[in-house]
């Protein structure tokens, strides 16, 4: 279990460190403040994954998620690094437009990120995963009901 948690940390790593590099100098400073020189983007990387791991840093993350976020982070989670069109599917009847820019929100918020090894760009072949330094202490947050639809009181199907 501890091997496939520090491969799945690998992945996540290898990801942030592809990002283009203003983007990735953006997240860090976003993260944890000032880049001092000479810097090195692994120990920059380091001290994000320091900052993440912190209990009450954590928390400020969830209590922030909302029933649309808490809803994409189950699916994502329970369907193993799905595409777009799969989640899609499961998040019927929310259009590709809304399904997309809700991950990219969670990507910003470093919640999940780009599990697919491919060099496309293209909406669809993105698979997406939970970011493993917070998938731990995120599990409780994420249950099967937040993906089966609900009848509402007084409703009629």
């Amino acid at each position: 279990m501890e091997e496939k948690k520090t491969a799945q940390i690998k992945q996540w790593e290898n990801y942030m460190l592809k990002l283009q590099d203003t983007h990735f100098f953006d997240v860090i400073r976003a993260y944890t403040g000032a880049i001092k020189t000479p810097f090195n983007k692994h120990d920059l990387l380091s001290r994000l994954v320091s900052f993440l791991k912190q209990k009450e840093i954590q928390e400020s993350i969830f209590e922030s998620l909302s029933y649309d976020d808490v809803t994409l982070l189950t699916a994502i989670y329970y369907l193993k690094a799905p595409s777009l069109n799969t989640l899609m599917y499961y998040l019927y009847p929310a259009t590709k437009k809304n399904v997309l820019a809700h991950a990219i929100n969670l990507q910003e918020r470093l919640l999940i990120y780009r599990a697919d090894a491919s060099k496309t760009d293209s909406d669809i072949a993105m698979l997406y995963s939970i970011n493993p330094v917070l998938q731990e202490a995120l599990l409780p947050y994420l249950n099967i009901p937040f993906l089966i639809p609900y009848e509402e009181k007084g409703e009629k199907i």
